[in-house]
């Protein structure tokens, strides 16, 4: 790599480019709404650091970041920046490509060379830290040059980033106009704009070096060179300059410069077809003989190289390293025949000319990996088909592992050229491309990407440009100069480049036509626009000009229904470079299409259709987006006056206006004429640019649509006829050259945000600061920016958040705490408990966003207000009125993001909350700290009711059953971060606001140095890092007017506005009412993946809810309300040749989606469920959340909550534990043991409270009490229902089935007895309220561990509860250990336990050793008529009999009421023939412990019980199937069984 040069010189390069800079650092600067709020910060802290005292390092890295929560485009955003502004130069862009989907089954090992701290999102950056450029010497990017790049790269700063690129073949002799880039060109931008999967990262990046070879231009001792400031000082005076122009641009307007006027004066290939067909031949014949032998950069002024290729070279993250081989190439079908594009891959891939091309290109590529890898290289997948938007090839992927020290200098050198654009073998195809090649290929083809620290990435820069803005020098091709010298100095010079594989079979004019299909899509962006004056009639001209105007003001996607009438409007939208087109036949899925499109963009689509009924197919969808306040623009076309009211074909009569066809629901409609040369274009223009600030709300009234009815006189297609092209465009020579909207509307105050947020947060403010239980609601949010709004007020005043589902707040990604808003995700379910609603009132309550779905919510808020509570809404729509229970006292509209900062202006104008006047309440000071009180209460009650919910609905997975909240649930908590979800109304919408939560809200996860009870995870994981500013997943739903039609296609709009992939979760009914909008599914190219899941529950589910179901007969309920569609949707996608998954098994439900998230493509999960089930699945979680909900309740209302997440309850201050031994009371049925040994834990908390667990495994114990001292124990551990069993997993690192089941019990119980000591109180009272009467000493245990099953799962109440204790149950026994040798003895002794102490139930031990099942028999026989038969008898067999033995003493004992025989058969599964053929109720044991034993404890073997098999009971040991919580578990599952089973709690006498 370092040539021949001394080894003195290369080991002084080594050290010096190896020595890492002395600092780097990052420092995140908080989140902003919006990009432009976002760099002004950046200039604030830059302009600060610059003034501030220099950091003492003669090297380093500074990055500053802000987080943007509000998404926009990079490439757009660099647009809006100068083109030749020194310190915004160079400018640079890099998009990563996503790889192909993997299929199903494979290891997708690639995915680990993709570095998720860095994203898959574009970066843009302007300005450079630090240059290195290689000086013209023809040197390669070596280890040199890559370790002097990575000495501003360390791992603790992860996405500071370097973007460039290198020649393709550096020997070869640098040609003019490639001289500004060098041999290579990378830079470390100053400012950069990253695309991540929530949002937006802008940071600005200082770096300085005082080394003389850092600061210099020229080469350094290794020929690199190296531009980089050389004091900390003159990097923040340079980052200021690049900031401060980047500000200024942005005050200067802010948008997209119009783009430029394109006019191709000359195009020319070089070779031209003769030398072409010439060199292809010389190649060809070369081979035989052989055969018989054997992205983007701007680097100065606007000289930019620019591209977009399919190819990636590599892509690295730490030692994983993932290449890919692309290869052959055919043009894509027609967008609307999904058959004919199918043929051609088909095709292709048959092809044994390509299949050779491909077959070098792929071995060769693995071939090089091998070299630079340890272990086998992964072939992921062997032969695919790669799709693009006009073109498609064959592809392969591929992966390993680094060996060690290998770096991207050994990957390049290794894998760059590739075969596909250089040939094999390597060295003698670069001399052939030099010798047959008329001109520098330069950085064409060569290797272009990015690096980190701990990643990179690099592609091979094929399809790809070189702009230059004058001429190049003459000598540089080998053809004539362009042949105006005029021309030639004011347009700018383009050389595209393409390259095709030239392989044995190979035709010059196929590889031409190939050439040329390779930069079609480069010519087609260089065509000019068709120019207004060279329209072909007076309709086209004005179509044009309207869609022209439309693409100036933002409005750029069209929905184009088929038509004549509309004709003139659809080939404008298809002639407009910037406009987008989709087409669909229906016009009702069309319309929800662009209903989506504006939500997900939050700019107004346009939908085009012809006259007549068409128009009014757009009703629905109109009185949607009215009701919804969603900007539509609607644009019909009609026939002219002169055939209205005459009967003539498609107009509608008069008396049923078109123009008038949705009036009430437009916010302005218009009634265009007829294109006339008597009306000039000033007047359709300005027409236009009113209906786009109606339909933005510009005008004072909310977002929604207008309507702009069309006249068009024939000829509708583009035919000639003579107009006037100078009358038509008087007064519009600017608008021609400028190219910007003719009427500009400039927005103002609501706008901006600003009287209305500051005039709001000055007369709210007083409330808040008075307030102990403020309470916020977040409604339906419009994007990022308002959910940043709802997370900044909570973080800020500690106050809890009740999120709506459509708020975005409720999906996986979403924290909870710190960085996150206090969510509490399920106050529904809270609010199941009679009375919860009084008890939990609010003192202020603020709502962001307008409409709350649950009804329960809305009834707790009136409740609230009505008692005097406050009620103030913020939201930004102008107009509206959002208060349908006319309760709402304060209404501020204001966008909720500007509202939020002014009230923390007014809160804390010295920048802290504990500035709070002397009248604020008791927690108003110090709630950046943590939650209220209030907050606390609310957030643990509802975690109680995730676990119940948790616990409910993995019993129904255990039995098998598909619930229906499953499915909502497993959809919130599964959608990858980065994507959107739309809901269904109807069951979807209302089961997502009942089962959908956070689920980052967890107890703390940190040992002793933990300080907060809900602790983010650390900066330094992937998760994290996305998650630190995450406050909100794109959430939708059509709630306007909350219809179940055109559901399908305003999500599949809603993700074409979005950008990102969209899950659609959806009822069959609904999805069969939208069934048309599959064809755009079908028909486009280009959409953002659509995942449904389709609910299919054989009709309408949610009238199963309703009285009507129980009112009227099934057979009148099931076609008037249920409306089962009866379709077969597995046909139906088949016909629309999309991918669908079944699903009838819960365990098959995540795997589906799992496989519809990552496939890439439009996928349909039809999930299968039961209606009359899910009505029972409904009441059974609604159980399950309400027993949760009432000991929350009572636990947090017993005692004083401390602030969350401040103090994360008391700290654990002794952990210890002794031994003892004692004697039994009463022999062990063994009969061999008199004494119990084991050991006692004793815990201790600050305070002194202690408390007593008893243990018997020791080893374990020295663990446990190591890891328990110094933590912090909440109190909702004691709530049990998973509480408990997660913090011991989170907290001291114990998953479930770790510990030695009595270990497990006896430190369950020592926590939970150390809870209630720490509040004064035993556990009992703790539990239940009161204290309970003395009980006698041998049941203490036994009553506690059945009073916590019994309360936690909610199967009897506490009056039954307080009874059970004296139900107890004596074991009797007889034989030689048990002292009593006759039956008769026996028979007395129970006798007296009945009469004299009162004993409820006796249990009896029978398959004793030397006792046969009749002796068993006479045993029980006598007992039961001592006792009589009021007295309950159970019989416990410890799996000792064969199943002929069981039989026979069942037969023998069926007179005597046996409750149940526990364990009778050593052989489980012959449980079913025994009470087929005795009828003798059992009883589990031994089998439940089984079921229970080991990690990953379990249900799915107690799962398959039935009903013949004659098991009536199970008993539970706490000492043996591992604690409380199991116990508690296994309890609820057993009372929620058809039918119920009982459940008995034995003390942990016998456990081992």
């Amino acid at each position: 790599v370092l040539g021949d040069e001394d080894g003195e010189t290369i080991s002084e390069k080594r050290r010096m480019t190896n020595r890492r800079v002395e600092v780097c650092e990052t420092r995140n600067l908080g989140t902003a709404g919006h990009l432009h709020t976002g760099l002004e910060l950046l200039r604030q802290e830059v302009e600060h650091v610059a003034a501030a005292e220099p950091l003492p390092f003669a090297s380093g890295v500074l990055r500053l970041e802000v987080n943007v929560a509000q998404s926009e485009n990079t490439l757009a955003w660099m647009r809006t920046m100068p083109t030749q502004h020194p310190a915004l130069l160079p400018r640079m862009y890099f998009s990563s490509r996503a790889s192909p989907s993997i299929p199903a089954g494979a290891p997708n090992l690639v995915q680990n060379a993709v570095d998720p701290l860095v994203g898959k999102g574009a970066v843009a950056g302007v300005g450079a830290a630090a240059v290195w450029q290689g000086c013209g010497d023809g040197r390669k990017v070596d280890h040199v040059v890559i370790s002097s790049i990575r000495r501003f790269l360390l791992a603790n700063s992860p996405r500071v980033c370097v973007l460039g690129g290198a020649r393709f073949d550096p020997a070869r002799e640098t040609s003019a106009e490639w001289q500004a880039f060098g041999d290579f060109y990378f830079a470390l931008p100053t400012l950069e704009v990253r695309e991540v999967d929530k949002g937006l990262i802008a940071a600005v990046t200082l770096a300085w070096d005082a080394s003389p070879c850092a600061t210099s231009s020229a080469p350094d001792a290794a020929g690199v060179c190296t531009d980089c400031k050389g004091t900390f000082s003159e990097a923040a005076g340079h980052a200021l300059r690049t900031v401060d122009a980047v500000c200024e641009a942005r005050r200067q307007g802010g948008a997209p410069r119009p783009h430029a006027p394109v006019a191709t004066t000359d195009l020319q290939h070089t070779p031209e077809w003769a030398g072409w067909e010439s060199v292809v031949n010389k190649n060809l014949a070369r081979m035989a003989e052989t055969l018989e032998a054997g992205k983007a950069m701007q680097v100065a002024d606007e000289t930019a190289f620019v591209g977009s290729t399919p190819e990636r070279l590599f892509s690295r993250c730490g030692d994983w390293v993932a290449s890919e081989a692309v290869a052959g190439t055919r043009a894509r079908g027609p967008a609307s025949d999904h058959q004919a594009d199918a043929e051609i891959a088909y095709e292709m891939l048959l092809n044994p000319k390509e299949h050779d091309e491909f077959t070098i290109v792929r071995e060769s590529v693995r071939a090089a990996l091998l070299d630079v890898c340890e272990g086998p290289v992964q072939l992921e997948m062997e032969k695919a088909i790669l799709k693009q938007a006009t073109v498609q090839h064959l592809y392969s992927q591929m992966s390993g592992r680094l060996r060690g020290g290998a770096t991207e200098a050994d990957l390049l050198s290794a894998l760059h050229p590739t075969p596909a654009v250089c040939g094999q073998p390597r060295h003698r195809a670069q001399g052939i491309i030099a010798e047959d090649e008329l001109f520098d290929r330069g950085f064409y083809a060569g290797p272009v990407g990015w690096l980190t620290a701990c990643s990179s990435e690099f592609a091979v820069a094929i399809r790809s440009a070189l702009v230059q803005p004058r001429a190049s020098p003459a000598a540089v091709l080998a053809h004539a100069p362009p042949a105006s010298e005029d021309l030639a100095a004011a347009w700018a010079h383009i050389f595209l480049y393409a390259g095709v594989g030239v392989v044995p079979g190979a035709s010059p004019e196929k590889e031409w036509a190939e050439l040329n299909l390779k930069t079609g899509p480069f010519r087609g962006l260089l065509a000019p626009p068709p120019s207004l004056r060279d329209m072909p009639n007076l309709p086209a001209a004005w179509a044009c000009a309207l869609v022209e105007e439309l693409t100036r003001l933002g409005v750029t996607y069209f929905c184009i229904a088929p038509g004549s009438r509309s004709s003139p409007l659809a080939t404008a939208v298809a002639a407009n470079p910037r406009a987008r087109a989709l087409p669909c036949l229906d016009e009702r899925s069309l319309a929800f299409h662009a209903v989506g499109y504006a939500r997900g963009a939050q700019q107004p689509a346009a939908v085009i259709t012809s006259s007549g009924t068409a128009v009014y197919n757009l009703a629905p969808a109109v009185v949607e987006a009215s009701q919804a306040g969603v900007p539509l623009l609607l644009l019909t076309a009609d026939r002219p006056p002169e055939l209205r009211d005459t009967g003539a074909n498609q107009a509608v009569d008069q008396a049923v206006d078109q123009v008038k066809a949705f009036e009430g629901h437009t916010r302005w409609h218009f009634d265009v004429p007829a294109p006339s040369q008597a009306t000039t274009l000033r007047f359709l223009l300005s027409t236009v640019d009113t209906a786009v600030a109606h339909a933005r709300g510009d005008h004072g009234q909310p977002a929604g649509p207008v309507h702009l009815n069309l006249q068009f006189r024939e000829p509708l297609a583009p035919v000639p006829q003579p107009w006037d092209a100078e009358a038509l465009l008087a007064g519009l020579g600017e608008w021609e050259v400028e190219g910007g909207a003719f009427t500009r509307y400039l927005r103002g105050g609501l706008g901006s945000g600003g009287d209305a947020a500051e005039a709001g947060a000055g007369q709210l403010a007083g409330l808040m600061r008075r307030s102990e239980r403020g309470l916020l609601v977040a409604g339906e949010l419009g994007g990022a920016g308002e959910a940043l709004a709802v997370a900044m007020l909570s973080q800020q005043l500690g106050w809890p958040v009740v999120a709506d589902p459509l708020s975005g707040l409720r999906v996986r990604g979403v924290e909870s705490g710190p960085r996150g808003p206090h969510v509490v995700p399920f106050m529904d379910q809270v609010l199941v408990v009679e009375g919860a609603g009084r008890e939990l009132q609010p003192d202020v309550i603020l709502q962001i966003g307008v409409r709350v779905t649950s009804k329960r919510v809305m009834a707790f808020l009136d409740e609230a207000s009505e008692a005097g509570t406050p009620w103030a809404l913020v939201h930004a729509g102008a107009g509206a009125r959002h208060d349908p229970s006319h309760r709402v006292t304060h209404t501020v509209r204001a966008p909720p993001l500007a509202f939020a900062e002014a009230v923390l202006r007014a809160l804390c104008p010295e920048g802290a909350l504990e500035h709070a006047p002397e009248d604020a309440g008791p927690d108003a000071r110090g709630r950046q700290q943590g939650l209220t009180e209030y907050g606390a209460r609310l957030l643990i009650a509802s975690c109680a009711v995730s676990r119940a919910l948790d616990g409910a609905l993995m019993r129904l997975v255990e039995d098998g059953e598909m619930a229906e909240p499953h499915v909502a649930r497993a959809v919130a908590s599964g959608l990858p971060i980065g994507h959107g979800l739309f809901v269904g109304n109807s069951m979807p919408i209302r089961d997502l606001d009942f089962f959908g939560g956070t689920y980052t809200s967890r107890p703390v996860k940190g040992g002793a140095a933990a300080s907060s009870h809900y602790r983010a995870p650390p900066l330094d994981t992937p998760e994290a890092a996305a998650a630190a500013w995450m406050v909100g997943a794109p959430v939708a739903a059509n709630r306007g007017a909350s219809g179940i039609d055109g559901v399908l296609s305003t999500a599949i709009g809603y993700a074409a506005g979005l950008q990102r992939p969209v899950t659609l979760m959806v009822g069959d009914v609904s999805f069969a009412h939208d069934s048309n909008g599959l064809l755009m599914l079908r028909e486009s190219n280009g959409l953002p993946a659509l995942a449904v899941v389709v609910i299919n529950n054989g009709g309408g589910g949610i009238f199963s809810f309703l009285p009507v179901a129980g009112l009227i007969p099934q057979d009148t309920f099931e076609p008037l309300f249920a409306t089962p569609p009866g379709m077969d949707l597995e046909l139906l996608c088949a016909a629309h040749r999309l991918p669908h998954i079944r699903v009838e098994n819960p365990r098959e439900l995540e795997p589906a989606l799992e496989m519809a998230w990552s496939v890439g493509r439009h996928c349909v999960v039809e999930v299968m469920t039961n209606r009359t089930a899910n009505t029972l699945h409904h009441r059974t979680l609604a159980a399950a959340s309400a027993a949760a909900v009432a000991t929350s309740l009572h636990i947090t209302g017993l005692l004083p909550l401390p602030h969350l997440p401040c103090d994360g309850g008391m700290a654990i201050t002794t952990a210890a534990y002794q031994s003892y031994r004692l004697p039994l009371r009463q022999a062990s049925t063994t009969g061999v043991v008199d004494e119990r040994r084991g050991w006692l834990l004793r815990l201790e908390a600050e305070g002194g409270c202690e408390a007593y667990g008893e243990e018997e495994a020791e080893m374990q114990l020295v663990l446990v009490c190591r890891r328990l001292e110094g933590v912090k124990l909440p109190v909702e551990a004691a709530l049990l229902g998973g509480a408990l069993r997660q913090w011991l997993h989170e907290v001291l690192g114990f998953a479930p089935g770790v510990l030695v089941p009595s270990v497990a019990c006896g430190l369950e119980v020592a926590l939970m007895e150390l809870i209630a000591a720490s509040r004064g109180t035993s556990l009992l009272h703790l539990l239940l309220g009161r204290t309970p009467p003395r009980l006698p000493d041998a049941a203490i245990f036994q009553a506690l561990l059945f009073v916590l099953v019994v309360l936690s799962a909610g199967v009897a109440t506490r009056h039954q509860v307080q009874m059970a204790w004296w139900r107890d149950a004596r074991l009797l026994t007889f034989g030689v250990h048990a002292g009593r040798g006759t039956i008769e003895e026996v028979a007395l002794e129970a006798a007296r336990l009945v009469t004299e102490e009162g004993y409820r139930a006796l249990k009896i031990k029978v398959g004793r050793k030397n006792r046969d099942p009749e002796q068993d028999a006479a045993l029980v026989q006598a007992v039961r008529e001592a006792v009589g038969s009021e007295t309950a008898l159970r019989c416990d067999a410890n799996r000792a009999w064969t199943l002929a033995q069981a039989q026979s003493f069942g037969g023998l004992v069926k007179g005597c009421d046996l409750e149940y025989l526990e364990e009778p058969l050593q052989r489980v599964e012959e449980l079913e023939e025994l009470h087929r053929t005795t009828g003798i109720p059992v009883a589990l044991d031994e089998t439940v412990d089984e079921a229970m034993a080991g990690i990953g404890q379990s249900l799915s073997l107690l799962s398959n019980l039935r009903p013949e098999q004659g098991v009536v009971a199970l008993v539970l040991k706490p000492g043996a199937i591992g604690g409380v919580e199991n116990t508690t578990m296994l309890t609820q599952w057993a009372q929620q069984r058809n039918p119920p089973l009982r459940v008995i709690i034995s003390a942990a006498f016998e456990s081992p």
